[in-house]
């Protein structure tokens, strides 16, 4: 009986106007001391009472002249949403000892310098293809520091195809890195081997149209100081 005269009461009384636009259909106002809080109700069927009752279905939160506090657990649901989980000490070490790199590509390669630089990063961490490459640029810290990559399948394709065709930029790029006067060339890409505990040779074309387990390596050369 106490409950029923005290939810009588809480409808009926006079509220402020700041509490009393939060009140809409199927909401209802409980004021506790001096503050207002906001309830989701609804009316059920009461087959043994032969009428209809009110269930209280979800407490909204509390009522302030500046607008409604959700819950707090409401709070920290929505607090994680702003939260994301990136790959950022591999890519932060290698950013810091190639940021000359980064500045040369930007000179020789004006139009495709970010994701030239951005490509080469994750495919020597991840050995990836070119599929995978944008999934990776998103998961990483290099999405926050090098922004607006164009890293799509197509985008990466075109990219390699137009700047194969610039060789004088890439020979120009490429002399920025040699000191000295002699070098030594190792091509490495003929390797093969049977070995089942060479767990990175894996079956594949060669550029002699070989397909046999071997190890795709890039050309390394090594200069001779004089």
């Amino acid at each position: 009986m106490i409950n029923c005269i005290f939810s009588y009461y809480i409808d009926k009384k006079e509220l402020p106007e700041w509490v009393k636009k939060h009140k809409t259909s199927g909401t209802q106002i409980i004021q506790i001391g001096s503050n207002y809080y906001l309830y989701k109700i609804k009316s059920i069927w009461d087959r043994k009472k032969g009428r209809a009752r009110k269930v209280t279905e979800k407490y909204l939160g509390k009522i302030t002249p500046q607008g409604i506090i959700k819950p707090k657990h409401e709070r920290l649901k929505e607090g994680l949403k702003n939260i994301t989980v990136k790959e950022f000490g591999a890519t932060d070490f290698c950013f810091s000892i190639t940021s000359d790199i980064y500045e040369l590509l930007k000179k020789y390669f004006p139009v495709y310098y970010k994701e030239l630089y951005v490509f080469s990063i994750l495919r020597f961490f991840h050995c990836t293809a070119i599929k995978n490459v944008g999934h990776y640029y998103i998961t990483s810290d290099l999405s926050d520091r090098i922004r607006d990559c164009k890293l799509s399948p197509k985008s990466i394709s075109g990219m390699l195809k137009d700047i194969g065709m610039k060789r004088k930029a890439v020979v120009d790029f490429l002399k920025n890195f040699l000191k000295g006067r002699r070098f030594q060339v190792i091509d490495l890409t003929h390797v093969f081997s049977y070995s089942e505990d060479i767990i990175s040779s894996t079956l594949g074309h060669n550029s002699e149209g070989q397909y046999i387990p071997q190890i795709n390596l890039v050309i390394v050369f090594f200069p001779f100081y004089l």
